[in-house]
């Protein structure tokens, strides 16, 4: 399944057409066009909205291992040797109130530039507040702070067009959709290549339950992508080898943690956890 999270309807407007969606009725929420393989969701403006709409579409799957999740539509450039219409891949997307980062792990070789992305709570124009900041939006940290709770970095992108250089225009809904309109080839390229690339569920040792039980600890824990990627190793390990599930992890669904010490010292036990019955 492909699905896509944009904040607003001249944004979506090409995507739809483009991938032949249809509008599900049934949603009341938001505004939501499906396909038998895409769901698109129109989320409205800012992280809350963004992270709500995020949450919204994520839960209409059961297939979570067999998901791509894209963040699409506009952004602000602080450099102004990027052209205007230009299409990124966000590699690094950082709140700019919380300064906490996510991370995409751009596994296929694409012929699309990447960027960092940093996302305000109110719109960026005339100078830009860092020295060090490229592309801005308001979306982007809301869509992947909800999207890390249910899926792996390998499952969650950003893809952002250059739409100003921080200056304070006139919202045109017709120039954001032709925009977005002149890179549907490179979208749709990168849409279907990223979910090819993903395993089959018959490749997998764990199952969807499994994957929610882990990421769940990841968030519960704030484990780092390494640490994460540890425990899925130690994980198929156990099952391989002990033929069990994975309820010797359940305990730890509910422990929390105030220092690194703690963490280093949990994930030793649900290591030795999962090297005995």
């Amino acid at each position: 399944m492909i699905q896509i999270v944009c904040a607003l309807h001249c944004e979506a407007k090409p995507l739809i057409e483009l991938l032949e969606l249809k509008k599900d009725h049934t949603s009341a929420k938001f505004d939501l066009f499906q396909s038998n393989d895409v769901q698109l969701i129109i989320s409205g403006v800012g992280k809350l909205r963004s992270a709500i709409a995020t949450t919204f579409l994520i839960q209409r799957t059961s297939e979570t291992r067999r998901t791509v999740l894209f963040n699409i539509g506009v952004c602000g450039s602080a450099h102004p040797g990027d052209s205007i219409g230009q299409l990124f891949l966000v590699h690094k997307v950082t709140d700019h109130a919380t300064q906490r980062s996510y991370f995409s792990d751009l596994l296929l070789e694409h012929p699309v530039e990447e960027a960092p992305l940093e996302t305000f709570d109110q719109p960026v124009t005339g100078e830009a507040p860092t020295t060090d900041l490229h592309l801005v939006d308001m979306e982007a940290a809301g869509f992947f702070e909800a999207a890390s709770i249910f899926l792996a970095p390998n499952q969650i992108y950003v893809l952002k067009i250059v739409s100003d250089h921080l200056e304070c225009l006139k919202f045109d809904k017709q120039f954001v959709t032709g925009l977005v309109a002149n890179q549907l080839d490179a979208i749709r390229a990168i849409l279907f290549a990223q979910k090819a690339a993903l395993p089959h569920p018959t490749d997998e040792v764990l199952t969807e339950a499994d994957y929610r039980l882990i990421y769940g600890l990841r968030q519960n824990l704030r484990l780092t992508e390494t640490q994460l990627h540890q425990v899925v190793l130690q994980a198929k390990a156990y099952k391989i080898r002990f033929q069990q599930e994975l309820d010797v992890l359940h305990p730890f669904t509910t422990r929390t943690i105030h220092h690194k010490s703690e963490r280093r010292a949990i994930l030793e036990e649900i290591r030795e956890r999962l090297g005995a019955v």
